[in-house]
């Protein structure tokens, strides 16, 4: 199996110049006629400062992994046996556990 990669569209710009509208319709574009392996995974995260001002890197990571794991339902146990950051995770009080930026890097890169 040949590694590939993480490619990364960052688009970056004055509110209104399009780029939401960019970025929409080249999503739309990969998931109608892209050659997607079952290894690849596209997430993507919309920022907006206007409605959401106090947006933090931890925001972002969080999303990613939702989205992730979302589309990989069955990893999620697997993570949670590896990722040394979730060693006290408990599953019958999920709302307890807080993820600090740390541990979603860690999650990330693990």
């Amino acid at each position: 199996m040949k590694a590939h990669k993480p490619q990364i569209l960052y688009l970056c710009g004055k509110p209104g110049a399009g780029k939401s509208v960019l970025t929409k319709t080249v999503l739309e574009h990969i998931c109608q006629t892209g050659n997607r392996s079952e290894m690849a995974a596209i997430l993507y995260y919309f920022c907006n400062n206007r409605k959401r001002p106090e947006e933090s890197a931890s925001n972002f990571l969080r999303a990613f992994i939702y989205q992730f794991l979302r589309k990989r339902k069955g990893i999620f146990r697997k993570l949670v046996e590896s990722c040394s950051a979730l060693e006290c995770w408990d599953s019958s009080s999920p709302e307890e556990f807080e993820f600090t930026f740390e541990i979603l890097w860690e999650i990330i890169v693990d």
